[in-house]
């Protein structure tokens, strides 16, 4: 019976990776158009400005001050700091952080998000797991209980009405009332207790 449980919480397990493997890939997927969408655009603006003769001859100028970069890398800068101004640049550079800011909390989420998906799956893997093991105790005539006094869930077969159970793990005695009802005796009396949740 044990066997047939363990089977099948692997493959529930394995249906829980392979659908947090989709989800990663599908994000990967989104991420990636995204990026293309945007790198489309920057390559259109940049081109546009490596054409425009104006910032061609700002480009020359920088270079006979000391400018070391390519004419694209001068057009990209062009247009993310509005025409070199103090103020474009000012702002690039808040843009700048705000963006790494983002994109650092972005990163967190996302990792938060992928370890909650985790845990969901690991913990409907554990309920999984458990109704299959309550399920093959009942199939053996057995039962957990959770017993308070002792402060643990004991396995008992059902008794019949009358019958007493010895739990070596506990020290305690279970017994089954007239009524049905379930105790557990030890030296503190006889306390009822009930089917585990």
């Amino acid at each position: 019976m044990n066997r047939i449980v363990i089977a099948i919480v692997a493959a529930v397990a394995a249906t829980g990776t392979a659908r947090a493997q989709d989800m990663n890939a599908y994000f990967a997927q989104q991420n990636a158009m995204m990026q293309q969408q945007m790198a489309a655009m920057q390559n259109q603006i940049v081109s546009r400005n490596m054409s425009d003769p104006r910032i061609v001859a700002m480009f020359r100028q920088a270079q006979r001050q000391g400018y070391r970069g390519s004419l694209d890398q001068f057009a990209y800068g062009y247009a993310a700091t509005g025409g070199y101004t103090a103020e474009g640049q000012r702002r690039y550079q808040q843009n700048e952080a705000r963006n790494q800011a983002a994109e650092a909390a972005a990163a967190r989420g996302y990792q938060q998000s992928v370890q909650n998906y985790g845990n969901a799956i690991a913990e409907r893997n554990a309920h999984a797991a458990q109704n299959q093991y309550d399920a093959g105790l009942s199939l053996q005539g057995r039962q957990r209980y959770a017993d308070a006094a002792a402060g643990v869930q004991t396995e008992r077969s059902y008794m019949a009405q009358g019958d007493t159970g010895y739990d070596y793990r506990t020290n305690r005695v279970y017994r089954q009332d007239a009524y049905g009802n379930y105790y557990s005796c030890g030296a503190d009396g006889c306390l009822p207790i009930g089917p585990a949740r």
